[in-house]
């Protein structure tokens, strides 16, 4: 008897172990107003003649999934009225992309799902351009960000304009390395 019951003891701690989820939490670190829950779509975009100036994200790997918070500048052009067109999605999920806005655009926008099945994002970046204004002394950035780590805290050096976006993904740690294409805008 004391056998059958050290058998369903050990059988119930068993089945206990495979079937429990290890706890995630998903509350969001206060530090910022994030534009996004995790793996919730979201859309953030700046108010004519400003762009992205700050890309933050934080990671949790349980979750598979970055928050995501931006922030705005005024571009030389603020105040001025922009023509913006929104991309098409940059990529598939699980997919690498670098992709810069033409024409002397600038980036003042982003929206982004989240897909599920294959736990990563696509984006759409929304460019917008101002007649009589040119981008010069473009470069991109080296990534910056590590996989798995935590934060990216992304801040545009001033007197530069963010002008494109890169990214690639790991399906190990579920997550994305990020980099960016910068201008003068004169």
């Amino acid at each position: 008897m004391a056998d059958m019951k050290l058998a369903f003891l050990f059988l119930l701690i068993m089945v206990t172990a495979t079937t429990v989820k290890p706890y995630c939490p998903s509350w969001r670190p206060s530090s910022y107003s994030w534009h996004n829950t995790w793996k919730q779509s979201f859309h953030a975009w700046c108010n004519g003649g400003s762009s992205l100036s700050h890309w933050y994200t934080y990671y949790r790997r349980c979750q598979g999934d970055r928050l995501h918070h931006f922030r705005c500048t005024r571009t030389p052009a603020y105040g001025h009225r922009p023509i913006c067109v929104w991309s098409n999605y940059l990529n598939s999920p699980g997919q690498s992309y670098f992709r810069r806005c033409t024409n002397n655009a600038y980036i003042a926008g982003v929206l982004s799902y989240y897909d599920q099945h294959k736990s990563d994002r696509r984006i759409k970046i929304l460019c917008c351009r101002v007649s009589g204004y040119y981008m010069t002394n473009c470069f991109a950035t080296p990534y910056q960000n590590l996989f798995g780590q935590s934060y990216l805290y992304y801040r545009v050096p001033p007197g530069y304009t963010m002008t494109g976006v890169g990214s690639y993904y790991s399906s190990y740690y579920r997550d994305r390395r990020w980099r960016f294409y910068l201008c003068r805008m004169h």
